[in-house]
């Protein structure tokens, strides 16, 4: 009987849909592994510092680009309305491309007060590549609302390629972190010119700009709180590179870049693969009130099968770096291994956090990210530390407190949850 429900469920769409996508993530993301040592040997860790200071001012302002109005996107159950938040969104994204270029172009300091003064000369390519980004954030919505997943998959398999192969040519041609720079903002220009010609070749998208004030009222939530959550969440995960850029020196701000990109890998391979199972799973068990805390215990034991390698990198983090990126990313691993405890944490705790929301209890894991915020200034901004490695120990002790006691409240809720029961 278990077989027959496997089977039929490795034919349902929802099972093909997300095996492709999360195949195409996965290969997208070990090819980047696979080549990033390629790169490491021809940029400086000075290089991949700016780099990083690039990577997070335009992802950050292509977040919030749209005003999250392209999360709606999947929303509309007629072709109708999905034209009007189009014409809605085209506005937006106008409005915001004008806004802009007039801060990057006559308030420059902006770039400089965040510590990221070294973009001030990298104006033309961040403006562009914020352009590209937030279109991309767009089209994969689109990509998603017609259920073109297996393009979507492609994307990321295709971005990859390409910003290696322009990144290794204006290495040869520049010699400089022009290279690394041109090569994400192609990437993405190449990707989105394919993705607006898949969608306009498979069907004609018909967009509304008479009707924008109806779509407006009705999905103003997503300005006003998806907006919020995002800021959160960008805060807590760019805190770090903010500071780092502005007190410390772009080598550092690379390895730092370096070690927290490879070892978030598995963390993000995992809760891509088994977040939506324990979403399921668990939601089935608390319908039918049976015993969540259990499951949640077998589930831990389960995901700390990786604690091997996390050991592994706490005590040969060094010497791996060295093998894998080069001799001058030893510090990266250095890095890495300060990092590992909590990371090994985020590793197990992050899939189960689905339990906030499955218990409604979404604003408990707000405010333990409030406090997680508020503590993490306080470290960065307030308490002065000089020391580079003294500020690693700390920051990473404070992730372990934080991914403890989100922990500690996923079996809180839990436990509460079968006493109910």
């Amino acid at each position: 009987m278990i077989l027959n429900k496997f089977g039929s469920l490795k034919k349902s769409e929802l099972f093909k849909n997300i095996s492709v996508l999360l195949s195409g993530t996965i290969l997208a993301q070990i090819l980047g592994v696979v080549l990033t040592p390629i790169l490491t040997r021809l940029y400086s860790p000075a290089d991949f510092g700016i780099y990083q200071m690039f990577l997070t001012t335009t992802s950050v302002v292509a977040a919030l680009f749209a005003l999250r109005y392209e999360v709606a996107i999947v929303l509309p159950n007629e072709n109708s309305e999905f034209g009007q938040l189009l014409g809605l969104i085209t506005k937006v994204f106008s409005i915001n491309a004008i806004v802009l270029l007039i801060v990057l172009y006559f308030f420059p300091y902006i770039l400089s007060s965040s510590g990221f003064s070294k973009l001030v000369e990298f104006r033309p390519i961040v403006y562009i590549t914020v352009l590209l980004l937030s279109l991309q954030l767009i089209l994969s919505q689109i990509f998603t609302r017609k259920k073109m997943f297996l393009f979507a998959a492609q994307s990321k398999i295709l971005f990859i390629i390409v910003r290696f192969i322009i990144s290794l040519i204006f290495f040869v041609v520049l010699k400089n972190v022009w290279g690394l720079l041109i090569g994400f903002a192609t990437g993405h220009l190449i990707v989105n010119t394919f993705n607006v010609y898949r969608l306009f070749k498979n069907d004609a998208i018909n967009i509304d700009f008479n009707n924008s004030f109806f779509v407006l009222k009705k999905y103003s939530d997503f300005p006003l709180n998806n907006s919020l959550a995002t800021i959160l969440n960008i805060i807590i995960v760019q805190i770090p590179v903010i500071f780092l850029a502005k007190y410390f020196s772009e080598e550092l701000l690379g390895q730092f870049s370096l070690a927290f990109r490879m070892m978030m890998l598995p963390v993000s391979m995992i809760n891509a693969s088994v977040s939506n199972v324990f979403l399921k799973k668990i939601t089935e068990l608390k319908n039918s009130g049976c015993d969540v805390f259990k499951f949640l215990m077998k589930s831990m034991v389960f995901l700390s099968c990786g604690l091997p390698m996390f050991l592994f990198v706490f005590f040969k983090g060094n010497w791996l770096f060295g093998v894998i990126f080069g001799q001058n990313w030893s510090m990266a691993g250095r890095i890495s291994s300060i990092l590992t405890p909590y990371l090994y944490l985020s590793f197990i705790t992050s899939p189960l956090s689905v339990v906030f929301i499955i218990f409604k209890r979404n604003r408990v894991f707000s405010m333990i990210n409030i406090f997680f915020l508020v503590s993490l200034i306080i470290l960065f901004k307030f308490y002065n530390i000089e020391d580079f490695w003294v500020l690693m120990k700390f920051y990473s002790v404070l992730n372990v407190l934080y991914y403890l006691v989100v922990l500690f409240s996923i079996f809180i809720i839990a436990r509460k949850s079968n006493e109910k029961n």
